[in-house]
């Protein structure tokens, strides 16, 4: 079933991960579930791709360059992106995804199905 938030522009994903393999299986799943997927490998890069109005960010919090709890915090401060949902990777044992300002957190290793059901929740 495609995801689609206006009948011609699927939902855009953008994906800031810096593990190249976790970056593409996540991009392959999401492409196939219909979404439009951009990806960055590190938080500085995650920033330059806002412009392009993401309805979702899938963001990995231990990166090099800038970290996601860094991505999470300038995300907030840029005009338009004070609530756009934020899905957290992490492979620590953090909880606080409330606090950090994100809506949902999964855990490294994680299982594709539970990827989708996150992503598929927050375009809801």
């Amino acid at each position: 079933m495609a995801v689609t938030r206006h009948p011609r522009r699927p939902c855009t994903v953008l994906i800031v991960e810096d593990d190249a393999g976790v970056r593409d299986v996540c991009a392959e799943a999401l492409t196939d579930e219909g979404y439009a997927v951009r990806a960055a490998g590190d938080g500085l890069a995650g920033l330059a791709q806002l412009d392009g109005d993401p309805d979702v960010i899938v963001l990995d919090l231990a990166m090099p360059r800038m970290d996601g709890w860094e991505f999470l915090r300038r995300l907030r401060e840029k005009h338009g992106h004070e609530r756009t949902p934020v899905l957290l990777l992490t492979a620590t044992g953090s909880t606080g995804a409330s606090i950090a300002g994100a809506q949902a957190i999964l855990r490294k290793p994680f299982v594709l199905e539970a990827l989708l059901r996150h992503v598929a929740d927050l375009t809801r």
